[in-house]
């Protein structure tokens, strides 16, 4: 059985407090860069027609032409992703731009800058966090699957397992990793 680790917690709030935030019928569909992002966002669009869009760092590559309302990215810092060839400001020019705190070593254009989580490493998870910190009560994950090996060696996957049985009433998952540990934690 999952346990969320009790130090868990995001921007100060501890794990009810964050759930708390949700806002009855708001919906955000967080867009990951897999291989298969495409795919799972057109079919995230046909079971959420009016959720909002929030890219993971550069996911806006995998549907050209789509603009987002929001970004998250633990890549924030001035000379990392933002205002690169991976990541164009131009590409988000509307959208709220979210990433961690970096001790004032963020772009210019980054509009919140979030603090006190445990993501393991995964942008994916900063992204979840963000949405249900942003009040979002559902939020789906397209192009989040999480599969390549690095990830299970590195700690990700267990920590996604930490956190999901905060997320299991508010998060789903179209593929791969983060669905098998959001399924897993709704069992529980």
């Amino acid at each position: 059985m999952s346990t969320i680790h009790p130090d868990y917690h995001f921007m100060g709030l501890e794990q009810q407090s964050l759930l708390d935030r949700a806002v009855a019928g708001t919906q955000c569909i967080v867009l990951g860069d897999a291989p298969n992002a495409e795919a799972q966002y057109v079919e995230a669009l046909e079971r959420m027609p009016y959720a909002h869009t929030m890219y993971v760092n550069n996911a806006g590559r995998r549907v050209p032409g789509d603009i987002p309302q929001l970004v998250a990215t633990l890549h924030g810092g001035k000379k990392d992703f933002i205002g690169t060839q991976r990541m164009p400001v131009e590409r988000m020019y509307d959208a709220i731009l979210i990433c961690e705190d970096k001790s004032n070593w963020e772009h210019s254009r980054v509009d919140l800058i979030y603090s006190g989580y445990h993501t393991g490493g995964t942008s994916a998870l900063f992204a979840v966090l963000s949405a249900i910190y942003l009040g979002f009560e559902s939020i789906l994950l397209a192009g989040c699957d999480i599969v390549h090996p690095a990830y299970a060696s590195s700690g990700v996957l267990a920590t996604w397992g930490r956190w999901a049985p905060l997320f299991k009433h508010r998060v789903d998952s179209l593929g791969g990793n983060t669905k098998r540990i959001l399924d897993e934690a709704k069992e529980d």
